[in-house]
């Protein structure tokens, strides 16, 4: 029977790598439901131009709280609907198109765009100061060629207008021993730019924009939804980081046997589990009491943290010190006591540190104990 239950209006949200029409098609096709960003590639800069053209007047707004408390703005969007059909022509759909607008990546965004405009107009004012090991133009079109190549590394192509004059100078060369009297032309260059004021203004309008892809219907995702979605979707490309790099790492073994390999796999899963359970719990208690963490960072103790990972929380209980005594006939355990950052941390786990303690009460009468 559940071989044969069909499980339908599943939400997959992803990166624009899973925003290939054809994933699209067979998601839309199973009757599920996509939530991804586009590429430029997917969506064009002339397609993103059409519709931040066309901006309505009133704007999805998603705030969020700073640290002070006050609310500010997380998001604005708006929507536009587009018809989607698949290469073959038989098959067609409605994409609801999110039109989403960021303040962080805008500000992110327009902070790189100067500095490359700054980067390309240094490297052009240098561009025909002599120097040794430099390069010079010998004719105007190769100086325009070096010209076009600072443009192209730092991107700014069409932001920055530029003009080459070229000019002749002559002087005589006198005669000497048996070489004749002679006029010499050398060929100058001057290179004058600007920034197009009209281009970076336009530009700095689209910063910050980003569109959505989404098939779910209004009802089931709201526009707010939507964008809460995917700024909070779960990142499995991290939890595998940390299977095959980080904290659980699965580091080359050599087990010969199948069953091995696989038992050694689902060990390390189990372990990554228990690594994001650790973590997702922490961060909704502190989210849940509006609280913040201390003494996590090395060297700076007083920065407060409501997102803790599970590396930092751990590592906060380093040098634990565990004694084993042999006292007359007995083997006594020991364990050093818990600092207050390491209580608040159990505490958020919601485990009494009595789990913790109760090593100081394990007693042993015979002998025939090791740390193994």
């Amino acid at each position: 029977l559940m071989n044969n239950l069909i499980i339908h209006h599943q939400l997959f949200v992803g990166d624009s790598k899973m925003g290939s029409l054809n994933t699209r098609v067979q998601i839309h096709r199973k009757s599920h439901y996509y939530l991804l960003p586009l590429s430029k590639k997917q969506c064009s800069e002339k397609e993103l131009a059409a519709y931040l053209a066309d901006i309505p007047e009133e704007l999805v707004t998603v705030n969020q709280e700073d640290k002070a408390g006050n609310s500010k703005i997380k998001a604005q969007a708006f929507e536009r609907t587009k018809t989607m059909v698949n290469d073959t022509q038989d098959f067609s759909w409605d994409e609801r198109r999110i039109i989403v607008y960021s303040p962080v990546y805008a500000k992110r965004q327009q902070a790189s765009f100067e500095d490359r405009l700054i980067k390309a107009q240094n490297a052009l004012q240098l561009l025909l100061e002599p120097k040794q090991g430099r390069k010079q133009a010998k004719t105007s079109l190769e100086l325009e060629k070096m010209v076009l190549k600072i443009l192209k590394k730092h991107r700014v192509i069409g932001f920055i207008t530029y003009q080459i004059k070229e000019y002749q100078t002559t002087k005589t060369v006198r005669a000497h021993l048996d070489r004749p009297e002679e006029i010499r032309t050398t060929i100058h260059f001057s290179l004058e730019f600007e920034v197009n004021q009209v281009a970076k203004k336009l530009h700095l309008k689209k910063l910050g924009w980003r569109v959505y892809a989404c098939n779910a219907p209004l009802e089931r995702l709201s526009t707010v939804q939507a964008i809460e979605c995917y700024r909070n979707e779960y990142k499995i490309e991290h939890k595998f980081d940390e299977l095959l790099n980080r904290i659980t790492a699965l580091m080359p073994v050599y087990l010969h046997k199948p069953k091995r390999i696989k038992a050694l796999i689902s060990l390390l899963l189990l372990a990554l589990k228990y690594v994001s359970l650790i973590q997702y719990q922490v961060r909704t208690e502190l989210k849940a009491t509006k609280q913040t963490i201390k003494e996590l960072y090395p060297g700076n103790p007083g920065r407060a943290t409501n997102k803790p990972t599970t590396r930092m929380l751990l590592k906060a209980f380093d040098n634990i010190t565990l004694v084993i005594m042999p006292i007359d006939d007995k083997i006594i355990v020991k364990i050093s006591d818990l600092k207050p950052i390491q209580l608040k941390i159990l505490e958020l786990l919601k485990i009494p540190p009595e789990t913790y303690l109760r090593f100081n009460e394990l007693i042993f009468s015979h002998f025939d104990f090791s740390e193994t």
